[in-house]
């Protein structure tokens, strides 16, 4: 008979998902690579513009996270829903450039919060994704564009195509996009206090954004095989799984092309 999953699950604005006291969501290296693109992003964007003329509030779908040790800061291991919060993260940034370009620097800071905190004199960025995108991604965060791949990763292609979006926008339409995306989206939190839990909801879980890969359905069943028995070392097999990864260059399309020729 399979184990009872303990879960709990809160709706909770986008804003006050991402301002929560010292609380970091992480993506493992295991999950793979962000890859939403112009047809992901088209239906955010419209969505935002919705929520600015027709509709209160908007659900964004929902996240699932293991809830870690206890410990001084809250860290929350982030198995679904990468796509989505990597995407509001980076339109934060592109926000607060753009108001900070305009000499709206009071509105600015109020963005800051939402992409970092202070903790013991030390910042810590809220969101971090795996080792394939993290470089780019805190680099976009931090406003340091020396320190971009010049190759173009997707989450590069993100920043580019919502600054494209922006740039025509007065700045009261800036900061109305800005307070939607605070104060009327939202998403329900699934937390999670085990990885079996996990990985049996990511399987069942269906909203918008990209449908799962055959390899996804694959390492998903592995790892959910994995937490159950004692006598199975799981560190090492995601470690293997990772290695394999980092082999292909996260790329999860040669992931599968690996698996179907061998």
């Amino acid at each position: 008979m399979p184990a009872k999953m303990d879960i709990s699950a809160d709706e909770e604005e986008v804003g006050r998902l991402l301002t929560r006291a010292r609380t970091l969501f992480n993506v493992p290296d295991y999950q793979r690579r962000y890859a939403w693109d112009e047809d992901q992003w088209d239906d955010f964007w419209d969505d935002l513009q919705t929520l600015l003329t027709s509709r209160p509030k908007h659900f964004l779908g929902s996240i699932v996270v293991i809830k870690s040790a206890e410990g001084e800061l809250d860290q929350l291991e982030l198995v679904d829903g990468q796509q989505r919060i990597a995407t509001i993260a980076v339109l934060f940034s592109v926000l607060q450039k753009e108001l900070k370009d305009r000499g709206e620097r009071n509105k600015a800071k109020k963005i800051q919060n939402k992409l970092e905190f202070e903790y013991q004199e030390e910042d810590h960025q809220r969101v971090n994704l795996t080792k394939y995108d993290q470089d780019d991604f805190e680099a976009i965060l931090d406003g340091n564009w020396t320190l971009v791949d010049e190759s173009g990763s997707q989450i590069v292609e993100c920043y580019e195509w919502f600054s494209q979006k922006v740039d025509n926008l007065s700045t009261e339409e800036l900061d109305n996009v800005r307070i939607s995306l605070s104060s009327s989206m939202s998403v329900v939190k699934v937390s999670c206090d085990s990885e079996m839990s996990a990985f049996r909801l990511f399987e069942t879980l269906n909203n918008r954004g990209l449908n799962l890969s055959p390899v996804d359905l694959m390492k998903n069943h592995l790892f959910q095989k994995i937490s159950e028995p004692d006598d199975i070392d799981a560190s090492q097999i995601k470690d293997l799984w990772e290695a394999i990864l980092t082999t292909l260059d996260g790329d999860t399309q040669k992931l599968q092309n690996f698996f179907q020729n061998y």
